[in-house]
């Protein structure tokens, strides 16, 4: 039988070791590992379709020739059995481009924590 997130050992901390893989993958450019992060139920943004999304982050993860995403002001709260939010800052830069956001995931436990709904909170100066 497959484990729950109680059974595994997972908890509001492994959230949070899945979301500094998440952006680890993302600063290696690691397609594979990257989507990897996403849950079956991943809901895009904007009304963006799954398989449209899947195309758009792999351009954007494979373009740039460099890519590094720092996770800062980590907070992670449980949100009922196999769920989890974090809320963070997030550090974007490429030979292309630059930001700092804040970010919030919504997180499912699937065999690992997995990232269920992803939105950007605000804009802040200065990347």
């Amino acid at each position: 039988a497959p484990a729950s997130a109680a059974d595994s050992g997972a908890s509001v901390a492994g959230a949070g070791e899945a979301v500094y893989g998440w952006a680890r993958a993302w600063s290696q450019q690691n397609v594979g590992r990257y989507l990897g992060f996403y849950a079956a139920g991943f809901e895009p943004e904007n009304g963006m379709d799954r398989a449209s999304w899947r195309r758009l982050r792999q351009r954007r993860l494979t373009t740039p020739r460099s890519i590094e995403v720092t996770v800062s002001e980590l907070t992670v709260e449980p949100r009922g059995a196999g769920r989890a939010r974090a809320r963070f800052v997030q550090q974007y830069r490429s030979d292309r481009y630059a930001d700092r956001v804040v970010k919030r995931l919504e997180l499912v436990w699937e065999e690992g924590w997995k990232i269920l709904r992803e939105r950007v909170e605000a804009q802040l100066a200065g990347p």
